[in-house]
């Protein structure tokens, strides 16, 4: 690789407020894996948020990547819970694409939840394609 690290591109110094997707879709940990693939399906997205059923902590991301593991018919005997496949990651609004790249780097994530600190569930997702995105289009 020649020229300036990835890291040191301007365009990365972005706040994620600004790059994040608005909401996040979020099922009980107790939830079958079926019911986090219809999740999934109904929103159009590729993961959803695994929550704690008793205080509602985030425990975890459960990608569709994570369903082809499991034989298609038994996805009621599994829990949301069991099939979490990516660690939860999270940084406030105002930290930037730079930043969450580095986080996604270090920690083998394919997304990071925008949270305000105390806030219970994040307000929106930046995905690994959303940051990919903003250097391929501006590059």
């Amino acid at each position: 690789m020649t020229g300036r690290p990835l890291l040191a591109e301007p365009r990365l110094d972005r706040p994620l407020r600004d790059l994040m997707r608005a909401g996040v879709v979020a099922v009980p940990g107790s939830s079958s894996l079926r019911t986090a693939f219809c999740a999934m399906r109904h929103h159009g997205v590729h993961a959803v948020l695994v929550t704690d059923y008793a205080d509602g902590r985030p425990l975890g991301w459960l990608t569709s990547r994570a369903l082809l593991v499991h034989d298609m018919t038994e996805l009621t005997l599994f829990s949301a819970r069991e099939a979490i496949d990516e660690p939860f990651v999270e940084l406030s609004p105002s930290a930037t694409a730079g930043e969450a790249i580095a986080r996604m780097r270090a920690t083998g994530a394919g997304r990071v939840a925008v949270r305000h600190d105390g806030a219970r569930l994040p307000e929106g997702v930046v995905a690994d394609l959303d940051l990919i995105g903003l250097l391929v289009e501006h590059g």
